[in-house]
């Protein structure tokens, strides 16, 4: 499910695929002409093309050489028909900037809604009105799944954590009741449903356009701690933005209040020798929250959203914040030494005197809490599940030990398959 775009056209006679690539990346930013587009546009250039981030939490804009031809191509219905315009749009000034002949009509694609051959924007919009109806319809039908610990989720961008908490299902634009999912998925004219669901919808900006975009980038975008580089730091900024060009009323009505606005200008005031607050857990925003990681493979840890993540040079991910640092390691074991032995050499190597062994379903795994060289507490343990093992230490200060203690007992990956 879902609407895109998918066009070819034949590479320019004498220019190679690398040339074509260096034309394309300088054409974009000119390309780009709507305001958010433009601020929010990066472009990568790599062996195998260019993939360009023109809208938050929409797939990249890209551009490869397949079975002979230019192919550019991307996921649309997730943002909506005001964003497929204008990709339209974009496309068509690239093509005209590098001389490419985009084959809208084209036996290999092109655009699947027709709109860039039609114009028909109403007819665009239908179209996403019913993709998300038949989203809805499926999603339904089931309804042993959601309202529980792991949300069902759409479009969702799965390098990031997983929230944890009641809703039915998440997208990037809020949270979808099972009572919402069948109201769209019956009715007989979904476009008034869908106009909430899309983040745009409209070709021009309105300034209840404008409160979905912020209320999107402040639910499912922004990570709410202090920006760890120039893209968390260029969201922040657009939210307020955003924000500020709203139709306050529609803020309100998704959840978003005046404390909200304040708490990212504050966050984004931090300097960088300031230790980071935490936010609001009232707050609006899915990451103020407990969210699943899912980063190491099929290990996965609990930790609040707003957790900084880092990948050090042994291979080792780090989540932090005040007062607490999870390292997570994950070794295949080739050794037939039994896990009992494994996980004690591992933890009593970390300076533990004492390791407490524990089993539950199919993991094995040992522990200990002590205080390190440098006065932090340490919490040290390993996980197996079959041949692999999660090396975990957690440093942290008193008042996060019951959350050291929870971060420990949530590691855990599926059995292995037989």
């Amino acid at each position: 499910m879902g609407l895109g775009i998918g066009v070819t056209s034949a590479l320019p006679k004498g220019k190679s695929e690398a040339a074509v690539f260096k034309a394309i990346a300088k054409a974009i930013p000119g390309a780009v002409t709507d305001e958010v587009m433009k601020d929010v546009c990066a472009v990568h250039v790599g062996e195998e093309g260019v993939f360009a981030q023109i809208f938050p939490q929409c797939e990249p804009l890209e551009f490869v050489v397949h079975e002979g031809k230019l192919l550019a191509s991307t996921k649309t219905s997730s943002c909506g028909p005001g964003y497929h315009a204008e990709v339209v749009d974009v496309l068509n000034r690239i093509g005209k900037a590098c001389g490419l002949r985009w084959e809208w009509d084209g036996e290999d694609g092109g655009d699947e809604t027709g709109f860039a051959t039609s114009g028909d924007f109403d007819d665009l919009q239908g179209q996403m009105a019913r993709d998300i109806q038949m989203i809805a319809a499926h999603m339904s039908r089931d309804e042993s799944h959601g309202n529980g610990e792991v949300p069902r989720c759409i479009c969702w961008n799965m390098s990031a954590p997983t929230p944890l908490g009641p809703w039915f299902a998440i997208c990037s634009s809020g949270s979808l009741s099972l009572e919402w999912l069948k109201a769209i998925a019956t009715g007989p004219e979904p476009r008034t449903l869908s106009r909430e669901y899309h983040v745009w919808w409209e070709r021009v900006r309105t300034p209840s356009e404008w409160a979905k975009l912020a209320t999107m980038l402040m639910w499912s975008e922004i990570r709410w701690h202090p920006p760890a580089d120039e893209w968390e730091e260029k969201m922040m900024r657009l939210a307020v933005l955003a924000a500020g060009k709203a139709d306050k009323g529609v803020l309100r009505k998704a959840g978003v209040d005046d404390q909200d606005i304040v708490e990212l200008q504050a966050m984004l005031a931090i300097g960088e020798d300031e230790e980071p607050v935490r936010p609001r857990l009232a707050g609006f925003g899915l990451f103020r929250g407990p969210a699943r990681w899912r980063q190491a493979g099929p290990w996965s840890v609990d930790l609040p959203g707003y957790f900084y993540l880092e990948h050090d040079e042994e291979g080792g991910l780090n989540w932090w914040y005040t007062g607490i640092a999870v390292r997570m390691s994950v070794l295949e074991l080739n050794t037939e030494t039994p896990a009992r032995e494994v996980i004690e050499g591992i933890v009593m190597e970390q300076g533990a005197t004492k390791v407490i062994f524990e089993t539950d379903a199919h993991v094995e795994s040992g522990h200990a809490m002590f205080t390190g060289e440098d006065g932090y507490l340490v919490l040290a343990g390993v996980k197996v599940v079959g041949n692999e093992c999660a090396i975990i230490t957690i440093t942290y200060e008193k008042p996060q030990e019951r959350e050291a203690i929870a971060a420990w007992k949530s590691i855990t990956r599926p059995a292995p398959s037989a």
